[in-house]
This record gives C-alpha cells, structure tokens and sequence, in this order.
C-alpha cells in the first residue's frame, strides 16, 4: 500500500470516528491491518451505527443530510460503498460530527468533555469523561475553589432542567463547553432576567442556523445548516475542509462580536436568523493555493434537501458537488501531492549552508511562514549558535528531521510546527535546524554530521529511523560541556504531547542552565577578585618602579651637582693657581724692581722708617729713603702679598689712606714722619 492511500485511509478514518489524537487512529487502523472499514465497525459498534432521526435532541451538533428519495440514495450509498463498505453506506440519514452520539452503558465509547468554568476573573478548566454527573463537576470545582456543592449554580447549559443527578452524556454536549460559576448570593441577585435571558438563548440553541459562506479566494459559495450549539471554531475548521485555507490563514467578514471567544457557539454570538451571510479569504492566496494536503479532515456533511424551498437547489447542487468530482469532502481519491512537489533538499546536494537555505524556502512556500524560524546554516553554525554562548544567553537545539513519504508529514508539518503555540516555544527557547532525509545521499550526509557532532550512539539512532517513523524532532542540550540527544519526539504525537514533551525538555534545560549560570557567576566573581588583586599588584609594582625610578632620578641629581661642584671647584682651584702664579711672577717681578733698602748708617733725614700691621696683627717693617716715590712701599707690600687693589694702607695720624695718593710722588713730598706705623685694612 503506498503512502499517500495510507495518509487517504487516515484522513478518512478520522473524519468518520471523530478521533483527533494521530497517533490513536494509526494504531486503530493498524490493527485493522489498514482496512477502513473494519477499524470504523470496531470503533462504533454496528448496533449503535444507526442513527437517530434529525429531530432527536441526540443526533449532535454537527451539520446534518436530510432523507433523500430512494434513487438518489441509491446512488450515493453504492458510491459510498464502494469506499467505505456496505455497513457505512447503508447509515441514511447519517452526521459526521466530532462529537459521539450517546451510547447504551453496555457499549458506548465514552468521550472526553473540557469544561471551561468562569467564576469571577477566574477561568478554571475541568476534564471528565461524559458517563460523569454534574455533582462530578461541582465537587472537583469545590477542590479548586473551596465553594461547596450545595451553594454552586452552574449556568449556560443547552438545557434548562440540569440538576447534580444530570449524567453528561444525556446533555448532547460538544467536546468544549464554556459555563458561569454563581455562588449562592450571586445566583439571587440575578432574579428573573437571568431566566428570560437562559431560556432565550436555549430557544437559539436549538434553532437551525443557514450560513451563506462566499469564498471569495476561489469565488465559491457554500450554504451550510448549522444547529445553534455549532462553535464558531468548529465551523472554521469545516470550511478549512471544503476551501483548503487553513483556520490560521482565514480572513472573516460578518461575524458579529465575540465571536472570537474560545467555545464561543451560533447562538451565542448573535447571528442572523435564519440566514447570515459571511465572506472568508486567506491571508496569501498564492500560498493558500498551494497547500494541497489538507492539515486534518474534519467531519462536515451538507444539508442536501433544505426545508426552504427558494435555496434547495443551490444548496443540492453545492452538496452534489462536494459530494462528487475528486470526493473533496471525504478525499477518497486525492491526487499523489508529493510527487508534483519541489523536494526541501535535492538530491545529492555538495554544500550544506545551500541546502539548508533551500530547505528553508521549499517550506516556506510549502507550508506557509508560520512556524519557527529555522536556522540559516550548518549543524556545526546552529551548535555553535545555541551552546558556544554565555550561560544565560544558550538555547536548546531542535533537529527536525523531515521525510516526504511519510503519511505522518503533512500532519506533524501543518498542525503542529504550524502551531502558533509551537512555534511561540520554539522560538523562545530552541534554536530549529531542519533537513530534508527523503533521499538517502542526503540522510548519509546528516548520518555523518551527526556522528561528528553527537557520536556513535546518536548516529546509530538516526540510521535505525524508517521512513513511517518520520519525521521526528531531536531535542538537544548540552550539559557540562557534552552535547547530548534528550529526547526524540516522533511524528505521530498530538499537539498536546508535543508541547508537553518540548516544555519538559525547556524544564531540564532551565534547571541546569541555572546551575551553569551559577557556576559561571561564581567563577566570573573569582576571576574578578583574581583581576582586583593583580590590578592592585600592578599598581604596587609601578609605585615601586615610580620610586625607585624617582630615587635614581635624585641620587643622579646629586651626583651631577657633586660633579658639576668638584669640576667648579677645580676649575677656581686653576684659576686660583693661576692667580696665586701670576701674583707670584708679578711679586717676584716687583720684588726686582723694588729700590734697595738704606742701611742703618743712613742719615736720619733721608730715610723713612715705616712699620707696617698686617690684618693678622704682624708687624712688618722697612726703610726707604726719602727720594723713593710712594710706589716703592706700594711694591714691597705687593711682595708681601698685601696689593693696593685688595687692602688699604692707612697713616695713625692724620688718618690718611696712602692708596688713594698719587703712587708717582715721593716720601717727601707727602710729609711722612720719618718713623710711621702704617696699617693694612682689607677693602
């Protein structure tokens, strides 16, 4: 069996049994040995495949075909038949709908419900199973809340006559379903209003809603019935499945306000009645139009033979033809997709970084923009961009692995990378790597990146993988300097383990992360210190260098002045000698030019006796005889070593300095006594 009859029988067996967890309706169908027919019959026991009539309150919520004639029914059960087997054609009339119809206890699949309760600004979520009572539900919300059973009155059920007793499933409730919490007090003030405005809006539940929806992508009109308890989002996913314009690609006009609530159902938003009309478009019509795999076939069946009698053939033609050409509704015969598709890696590519480059825009084009990015480069660039980083600043790494054959690919591809809230967590915390392993020269490629990045064991992993286990998710972290595979998430998980396996992973990751950033903070305050101390070090080192730099500065200082003193000192120690030596040649040459000196026997008249105090208080003496001028004594006391220049020649009396007289004129003429005591003063 090839996989696109496989992917086919999936989508179909989902549309009829209203199971949306992947993984489950595999596993059914496995078992079935892929027989569509068998694995519905074990799913809804043939007892209970005979529906109720339109008008019975059990019949669901979901769009109805009304009886036909017998020719018409003829034809369209031997059509069915021939796909779905002669035990699902024969269900006239017959409603697909998520929900499952009430069941005998003996053999009825009990289904799933999601209360959400409103109490106050609260918003509390209960999950129980239909075959539950309403006391179920007020005791879990007594665990929640504190508020005991007997003083909780739960409002905005379909019907009125609700009491603790009340099992779910004789309630015809959908899988979602949003009440109000009033405590005792709050249930009293509400009074009589409350009651009209209850009993109003189940009138609108159980009306029958005619919507005219214009595609105006493909210029197409669609008039559904719908019953009031139909939810805003369960009508956009039916449209998804005639239009191919994804719930998060479509672009409403006409719906009222609150239609947007979660649960949000016709009758509570405030359409039109009967009729409203409505007009959806994708957001990229280019892009809309190439999706040709649908995201997950949803149950819908048209309303064949209106009660209106203006509108009945519109809307038979409009069933007709969902009903015919290419069985658009159920995909009985969808085309083989992938082989008009472009791969996301060719075949035998040479060079990473390209590959991933086209990778990256073959998705893109494929499946639209909304998912998490998905990193530009090689596996070696993505470990580098999320583990080669501080602590606080490193990411997880998410390998996706994708395969075209697979039947689980469009699914895993679609609604869950294409998940806002996937895509918000990847985004936050991951660094997302994709390869295509479709054809084998590029799964060698990875198989070889992988044993050099993650070793033998990882390798061994990915080479074991066939091609019905892809595509997978690798999660990847590095713990303490090792880069290891966390986990491997497979294709045929849901969104909800998807999400919840990816946060497990953010919870181990963040718990070690911190314990590396503590590490880290520990270590950055001992380098700091480390720094501190050497900063202080240095700045020691260089006051010691700065004074001992200062220290040699002075003692040069010093020397060069003792220098610079010793070499003035002998350059006045030469000038002194040559001082001392000229005064020495100047005596000696005074010394020969001096008058001879009269001896004693001299007459008294013609000689001059002077006795000479040195400053040193020495009495020098010598004659001279009278006709000898002044210049004569000046001379001998030169000799001496007493110049004019330096000392004064002082008379006792009257006080007369003999320097200041005219060298040139003789003792006489300057009337000394003949014995005079001269004195010798320094200038």
């Amino acid at each position: 069996m090839s996989s696109t009859n496989m992917e086919e029988i999936l989508a179909d067996f989902q549309a009829c049994t209203g199971i949306d967890d992947v993984g489950e309706s595999i596993q059914r169908l496995e078992e079935a040995n892929w027989n569509l027919a068998e694995a519905v019959n074990r799913v809804i026991p043939q007892e209970i495949q005979s529906l109720h009539p339109p008008s019975d309150a059990s019949f669901g919520v979901g769009a109805m075909i009304e009886p036909m004639d017998t020719t018409e029914t003829v034809q369209h059960g031997g059509h069915l038949s021939s796909f779905f087997g002669p035990t699902l054609a024969a269900m006239v009339p017959m409603s697909v709908s998520e929900d499952i119809v009430a069941l005998p206890s003996s053999s009825r699949l009990v289904r799933e419900l999601n209360f959400s309760v409103k109490f106050g600004a609260r918003n509390v979520t209960v999950t129980v199973g239909d075959a539950e009572t309403v006391g179920t539900i007020k005791t879990i919300l007594q665990s929640q809340l504190g508020i005991p059973p007997c003083k909780q009155e739960l409002v905005g059920w379909q019907n009125s006559d609700v009491v603790d007793s009340t099992r779910l499933s004789t309630l015809n409730l959908p899988n979602k379903i949003s009440l109000t919490l009033l405590v005792e007090e709050e249930s009293a003030a509400r009074g009589s209003s409350f009651v009209q405005e209850e009993a109003a809006l189940s009138d609108r539940l159980a009306q029958n809603f005619l919507l005219n929806i214009t595609d105006t992508t493909k210029k197409r009109e669609f008039p559904l019935n719908y019953l009031g308890t139909k939810t805003i989002q369960q009508v956009r996913e039916d449209v998804f499945a005639l239009t191919d314009i994804p719930v998060r690609h479509q672009v409403w006009i006409g719906w009222p306000e609150g239609a947007n609530v979660e649960g949000a159902t016709l009758a509570s938003v405030g359409i039109g009645y009967p009729c409203h009309r409505l007009s959806v478009s994708s957001r990229d019509a280019e892009g809309s139009s190439s999706v040709t795999v649908r995201e997950k076939a949803k149950p819908l069946i048209i309303d064949l033979a209106s009660e209106s009698s203006s509108s009945g053939a519109e809307e038979f033609e409009d069933a007709s033809e969902s009903f015919g050409m290419e069985d658009e509704l159920f995909g009985c015969e969808l085309p083989n997709k992938s082989s008009r598709l472009r791969p996301l890696i060719a075949m035998n590519v040479s060079d990473e970084f390209e590959a991933v480059t086209g990778f990256i825009a073959e998705f893109d084009n494929r499946y639209g923009e909304n998912h998490a990015p998905f990193f530009r480069g090689t596996l070696e660039d993505a470990l580098r961009e999320a583990f080669q980083k501080p602590a606080k600043e490193r990411k997880l790494l998410a390998v996706y692995l994708h395969h075209d054959s697979s039947i689980l690919t469009n699914v895993f591809c679609t609604q869950l990378l294409c998940s806002d809230a996937v895509a918000s967590c990847l985004t936050s915390n991951f660094v997302t790597w994709g390869w295509d392993a479709t054809h084998d020269s590029n799964r060698e490629r990875l198989q070889s990146s992988i044993l050099r990045h993650f070793g033998s064991v990882a390798a061994a992993t990915v080479c074991n993988f066939v091609s019905d286990q892809l595509p997978v998710m690798l999660v990847i972290m590095r713990v303490r300097a090792t880069t290891e595979v966390f986990t491997v998430i497979h294709g045929n998980v849901g969104l909800d383990e998807l999400l919840t396996r990816l946060i497990q992973a953010i919870e181990v990751f963040s718990g070690q992360r911190h314990l590396e950033m503590m590490e880290e903070d520990q270590r950055e305050a001992r380098e700091q210190v480390k720094r501190e101390q050497d900063e202080a070090y240095e700045a020691s080192l260089q006051a010691d260098r700065a004074k001992e730099e200062a220290k040699r500065l002075e003692e040069e200082e010093k020397l060069r002045v003792v220098q610079e003193r010793q070499l003035e000192q002998e350059r006045e120690a030469q000038i002194r000698q040559q001082e001392e030596a000229n005064r020495t040649a100047m005596r000696q040459s005074l010394e020969r030019q001096l008058p001879v000196e009269p001896d004693e026997s001299s007459p008294v008249e013609c000689v001059r006796f002077f006795k000479v105090r040195l400053p040193s208080g020495e009495v020098i003496s010598r004659r001279f005889l009278t006709t000898d001028p002044l210049r004569g004594l000046f001379d001998f006391l030169t000799v001496k070593g007493f110049p004019r220049e330096e000392y004064k020649v002082l008379t006792s009396w009257p006080r007369r300095d003999l320097t200041l007289m005219d060298p040139s004129e003789n003792l006489e003429q300057l009337k000394l006594c003949p014995q005079e005591t001269l004195t010798l003063e320094e200038r």
